[in-house]
């Protein structure tokens, strides 16, 4: 199933904002959901970033601030209408908003980080590489936002900030050398999937493979590997190479560690994308039959979880 432009607009902005726990309002109006998480969840959220930045090759990006301070609610909101900076945190960081409207208990945290936070100095900016070690603390309102499309206008600003401590590009062949050299090691199959940071099913997709019973299932078989066709250096060029029919992404294959196609997502109806529908997940139930390396109860169980997928995101 083709998917490359699902829910573009929605991830876009849900990589920018990612709401949490609702405030109080007056009357009976709907609470409003809050920018920037509970100091509580603080380190769990920053661990979750660190893992999925060392995976993505990308950094962490620690939003301190406050929904009750003006300057915080008014630096959010030039973010959010600025389209360069959208699409440069939508591929390039892990943003994660905290609540430091506890300056006291902020700090504690915050110092792990080199941060030095204060009222006047929020919001405050950390970015943190893939291992958690912080690469620059700045206060965000020395550093200007041009709601434009232009580069120029946000020179010496937080888009060319944000742009000078990105992490490099890495070579899609490098990795996917690596990966395969492992698979044969560890007499493993490369689990290998083609994504990018608009594709909301791609998403999706790398959700489900992380959580924990899935990924200790696959890894007995597999060597995971994504390839991310828009930010790897080779990345649009290697889809091409081992999917001769452009259905979409995800799409992903099997491979063998000699480099051999054992089987891929394309089903009789093309690419089932992330299997979600039901003959899609018939297909991936094949796929895995065809490794040779699956029970039929391990396969069951795979496909009930992907069934449970789709029935928990229908509830929503």
């Amino acid at each position: 199933m083709q998917r490359q432009f699902s829910l573009f607009v929605l991830l876009a902005i849900g990589l920018i904002y990612v709401p949490s726990v609702g405030l109080a309002q007056e009357n009976d109006k709907p609470k409003s959901p809050s920018v920037f998480k509970p100091l509580a969840d603080a380190t769990d959220q920053i661990d979750l970033a660190l893992a999925k930045s060392k995976k993505e090759n990308r950094r962490v990006l620690i939003v301190w601030g406050s929904d009750a301070a003006e300057d915080c609610m008014a630096f959010h909101k030039s973010v959010l209408s600025n389209p360069q900076i959208g699409k440069l945190l939508r591929y390039e960081y892990d943003v994660v908003r905290i609540d430091s409207s506890d300056l006291a208990k902020s700090q504690t945290l915050a110092s792990r980080y080199g941060a030095k936070l204060s009222v006047d100095a929020l919001p405050y900016l950390t970015i943190l590489d893939a291992t958690g070690k912080p690469l620059a603390n700045q206060i965000a309102k020395t550093l200007p936002i041009e709601a434009t499309k232009n580069s120029e206008a946000a020179k010496d600003g937080l888009f060319e900030y944000l742009s000078n401590l990105q992490a490099k590009p890495i070579d899609a062949n490098v990795v996917l050398h690596a990966a395969l050299a492992q698979a044969k090691t560890e007499n493993k199959l490369v689990f290998l999937h083609f994504g990018a940071p608009w594709c909301g099913w791609c998403h999706r997709m790398e959700d489900w493979m992380a959580k924990p019973e899935i990924a200790k299932a696959l890894s007995k078989a597999f060597v995971d590997l994504k390839i991310d066709t828009d930010r790897m250096v080779g990345g649009d060029e290697l889809l091409k190479k081992y999917c001769e029919k452009q259905g979409g992404i995800p799409w992903f294959a099997f491979v063998s560690g000699a480099d051999e196609v054992v089987v891929n997502s394309d089903g009789a109806k093309g690419n089932v994308g992330f299997p979600s529908e039901d003959f899609e997940i018939e297909h991936f139930a094949v796929m895995l039959e065809q490794t040779k390396r699956f029970s039929k109860e391990q396969i069951t169980t795979l496909s009930e979880s992907l069934v449970a997928d789709r029935k928990s995101r229908e509830k929503k």
